[in-house]
């Protein structure tokens, strides 16, 4: 029983969380707010006709210009509450709120 343990923990070890997806569309984030582990990718997927950006507030990420039918992936380290926006859109904010990791 002792090895079915050890083998069934050591499946998990060094797996990449699976990540979240957020879509730009109609000049929106979709989802507005998501909660996310520290570690786990996000990818934000740009489905409008215009450019997008995902600039954080507080200067932990810029994605810079992020052209129709492209993305951007960024993965947080520690806890806390990020609010972020598209420099180019004014309108479009969300919120990323960072638990521990997974």
């Amino acid at each position: 029983m002792l090895g079915a343990g050890l083998a069934a923990g050591s499946m998990g070890a060094g797996a990449e969380p699976s990540g979240v997806a957020i879509k730009m569309t109609q000049e929106a984030f979709v989802p507005a707010q998501v909660t996310v582990g520290a570690g786990t990718p996000v990818t934000w997927t740009n489905n409008d006709s215009v450019p997008h950006s995902v600039t954080a507030l507080d200067g932990t990420f810029d994605s810079g210009p992020i052209l129709p039918g492209k993305t951007y992936r960024w993965t947080p380290e520690k806890p806390g509450t990020v609010a972020y926006h598209c420099i180019f859109h004014p309108s479009m904010k969300a919120q990323m709120v960072v638990g521990a990791k997974p």
